[in-house]
């Protein structure tokens, strides 16, 4: 019994196929899918992606090489940076007081 069934599917798939309904039915498919702009907005991701993957490793490189700068002149010239001291709540209260935020 399944063999039957198989075999008429294959048989009613055969004639949808070759129809001229399922040419119509495909035409169809095809123009609304061109002609609605699924490919374009496909398109637009796609390079979007591209182009914002790229532009965050350049932005990574650069950020890694200033940082890199960065530590070596502060490790070359330590006399021009000198370290904080403690800092304690009473004077970071009145820097805070001093500029009052209306």
């Amino acid at each position: 019994i399944v063999r039957v069934h198989v075999f008429f599917f294959f048989i009613i798939l055969i004639y949808f196929i070759f129809s001229s309904f399922f040419i119509i039915y495909i035409y169809i498919y095809i123009y609304i899918f061109i002609f609605s702009g699924v490919h374009r907005q496909a398109l637009f991701i796609t390079v979007g992606w591209f182009i914002g993957y790229h532009l965050t490793k350049y932005e990574n490189y650069k950020y890694a090489t200033l940082d890199r700068d960065m530590s070596e002149y502060i490790r070359l010239h330590p006399e021009e940076f000198p370290e904080k001291g403690n800092s304690t709540w009473k004077s970071s209260r009145i820097s805070v007081l001093r500029f009052p935020l209306y």
